[in-house]
């Protein structure tokens, strides 16, 4: 497994770890389920139907500057807003 970059969040720092083997990036430390549960609450209490397209570009960006191209998988995509902007991106038109 590789650091290939690392990220603070919430004054705590992260870092992106990426295993050669199955081609998979992933945080350490990963969050507590204390953690989880407190993000996810805020989340959905703050979630709207509406795509913030600049946040979710700016997912993408991030994520481009360390690996360009492959196959992207988003675990607990909520409601795919990221994946639309991925989709958009990458074909041109909207995802239906």
């Amino acid at each position: 497994m590789n650091i290939i970059g690392s990220i603070n969040h919430n004054h705590k720092d992260y870092q992106i770890i990426f295993n050669k083997k199955t081609q998979i990036a992933s945080f350490k430390p990963l969050p507590s389920s204390g953690q989880l549960k407190t993000y996810y609450e805020k989340y959905y209490r703050n979630l709207n139907n509406s795509i913030n397209a600049k946040k979710e570009c700016q997912r993408l960006n991030a994520i481009e500057a360390f690996q360009k191209g492959g196959r992207l998988l988003d675990v607990g995509a909520g409601q795919g807003h990221f994946l639309s902007i991925v989709q958009h991106k990458n074909t041109g038109r909207e995802s239906g």
